[in-house]
């Protein structure tokens, strides 16, 4: 009961997270990911050259659409819940008046906070001496679902 109660929880909050938020990041770069191709795909005795790589891109127009979605599907809802208190929200508690929780379920949440709260800390102490920082499973930018 408990590992798939981990498994649900981590895959409907930091999975999605490292999925969903990091998009941007890799997309926005169109050879990543091109989302349209103009050319065929290279057949195995063609020889990949930069100009026939440079030809099968996405012409601009495509390539503004695939970056402007990709920047969209990275951004947090104005109405996102995070699993600790963040610029957007603070907030005492992960319970809301839709969760009906037990006692020792309000303990299980109180020390995921706790852990977090660490795991928080221990990343913006690495973070300090980074020219870029970590910022994607960050837990204060680990929305609590992904229904939002």
């Amino acid at each position: 009961k408990q590992w798939y109660q981990r498994r649900v929880r981590g895959n409907g909050s930091v999975w999605h997270t490292a999925v969903n938020f990091g998009q941007f990041n890799y997309l926005a770069f169109v050879p990543n990911a091109p989302c349209a191709m103009t050319a065929p795909p290279p057949t195995q005795e063609e020889e990949i050259t930069m100009e026939r790589v440079l030809r099968s891109l996405p012409v601009k127009e495509m390539a503004r659409v695939q970056i402007d979605i990709s920047y969209s599907l990275s951004l947090f809802s104005p109405v996102e819940k995070f699993f600790l208190g963040s610029v957007r929200e603070e907030k005492g508690d992960l319970r809301t008046e839709t969760m009906m929780v037990a006692e020792e379920e309000v303990a299980c949440i109180e020390r995921l906070v706790q852990r977090l709260a660490r795991q928080q800390e221990l990343m913006d102490e690495r973070n300090e001496g980074l020219n870029i920082p970590y910022m994607i499973i960050k837990p204060d930018l680990t929305p609590l679902t992904v229904q939002t």
